[in-house]
């Protein structure tokens, strides 16, 4: 048996057995607030023409 088939095989039977949802390696934080994505780099603007 493969690998891939192995793994689908016990996926089958979690269902099977009325596993509901996935659980990482790793617990993840659902209530922790999200970092805002840092502003990007601007170049000031351009000064207005001036009449000669």
């Amino acid at each position: 048996m493969t690998d891939r088939r192995r793994k689908l095989a016990a996926l089958d039977w979690m269902v099977a057995m009325g596993a509901d949802e996935a659980i990482g390696e790793e617990p993840v934080d659902r209530r922790k607030t999200a970092r805002p994505a840092p502003a990007p780099e601007s170049t000031p603007p351009p000064e207005p023409a001036r009449a000669s």
